[in-house]
């Protein structure tokens, strides 16, 4: 679309309507029982068989995790209780707390840890 198309962004963001009526009830939690804090960031991970990065890779990280990506679904994993496709030890805060809109801690690995970890709440 063009430049400074401001109206029709907001004509079409103001058509967007959820399915909350009788039929198809949008039930929303009121009640906020677990507090989480998601940074993304980017890191660099051991590749052994990367050799246009020295032995390393840059990869992106939420709360310093890179994701794996499973060869089952893990929606599939979790409904037939299949073990083994991830882990829910996922960390609902950074590792290490820091002034996140500044730049990192003098003292940061900017390695990450890789795996198909989740958080589980409920």
């Amino acid at each position: 679309p063009p430049q400074k198309t401001t109206q029709d962004a907001n004509s079409f963001i103001n058509s967007i309507k959820a399915l909350n009526s009788n039929k198809f009830p949008a039930k929303v939690p009121l009640k906020i029982d677990h507090n989480l804090l998601f940074t993304v960031g980017l890191g660099i991970n051991s590749c052994p068989s990367c050799k246009a990065g020295n032995g390393s890779r840059v990869v992106a990280s939420v709360n310093n995790v890179t994701f794996v990506m499973p060869t089952t679904a893990l929606l599939q994993a979790h409904f037939f209780n299949k073990s083994g496709v991830f882990t829910t030890d996922f960390p609902g805060n950074p590792p290490t707390a820091f002034n996140y809109s500044g730049g990192p801690p003098a003292n940061a690995s900017l390695a990450s840890t890789s795996g198909t970890r989740l958080y589980r709440l409920a």
